[in-house]
């Protein structure tokens, strides 16, 4: 974390070729990796990012989606489930492995990354369950959320405002997470 990402090529859902550094170059993206297409665990992974995708955006973040999958699978499942996000293949099976989301040669660990506007990594979760979602508090802690039960955009929105002020001590910093913390009854890792 706090580092930039890596120079990684992409195919979109249409087969155009995309790079990480376009796709962050105006905005921060949630990439979330999920193992295949279509099946319900990964169906319910990508609903719950489509019904957060509007806070998000407000959040001046951008959701895609990354596995393995063939770009025509990935169009058919958008398409099917409504996606208003775009679909990445991974096709030479570098990102996901920078990502340390790869198990053996073509399997994925269910997994997230949340990168700022111009590449900088702020998290990464690997491992993850289809209905979790991991965002960074102001802390810098990590929080376990649920859809239902709070906006992620919002605390991405609160980390990027807290991490460009200089002048915010971490005691500060520590006491308004508190404030976000506490009423939505998140657990701490």
């Amino acid at each position: 974390m706090g580092k930039a990402c890596p120079e990684l090529d992409f195919l979109l859902e249409d087969e155009t070729p995309t790079k990480l550094t376009e796709l962050t170059e105006e905005r921060g993206v949630v990439i979330f990796m999920y193992p295949r297409a279509n099946t319900p665990g990964c169906t319910k992974q990508a609903c719950g990012y489509r019904d957060l995708a509007k806070e998000f955006e407000a959040a001046g973040f951008d959701i895609y989606g990354l596995s393995y999958d063939k770009p025509k699978s990935q169009k058919n499942w958008q398409q099917k489930y409504d996606l208003p996000y775009s679909l990445l293949t991974d096709d030479k099976k570098e990102a996901i492995k920078a990502f340390g989301a790869s198990k053996e040669q073509t399997k994925i660990k269910r997994s997230h990354i949340i990168i700022a506007k111009g590449g900088e990594v702020l998290d990464i979760q690997n491992q993850i369950s289809p209905a979790d979602r991991w965002v960074l508090n102001p802390a810098g802690t990590r929080l376990l959320t649920h859809s239902l039960s709070f906006s992620l955009a919002l605390r991405a929105s609160l980390v990027r405002q807290l991490r460009e002020s200089t002048r915010v001590r971490q005691g500060a910093l520590e006491r308004r997470a508190e404030r976000f913390i506490d009423p939505f009854h998140c657990q701490l890792s």
